[in-house]
């Protein structure tokens, strides 16, 4: 977070569980695809995590996503809160 405040923009954050049988696909054919990673690389601070472990298993927590894969745009919020945008 501390990294998106110094440069000003969002955090584009990504949940992957592998219990999702369209995860693998979704990371291949669409957050690898060129035109995807330019966008995300210049307009946010990227951030991802498995679901079911550390701060990936909290941030479920904390969303409460209704499916995967999640993908989340976030704003730091003052006192390391976060707003979550669009989910």
């Amino acid at each position: 977070m501390k990294l998106a405040e110094q440069d000003k923009k969002f955090v584009f954050m990504y949940l992957h569980s592998q219990e999702h049988p369209f995860a693998n696909v979704f990371c291949k054919e669409t957050l690898c695809s060129e035109l995807v990673t330019q966008f995300l690389d210049v307009n946010f601070v990227c951030w991802g995590a498995l679901a079911d472990r550390g701060e990936g298993l909290q941030m479920v927590a904390s969303l409460k996503p209704s499916s995967f894969p999640c993908c989340a745009v976030i704003s730091p919020a003052p006192s390391d809160g976060i707003i979550v945008l669009q989910q």
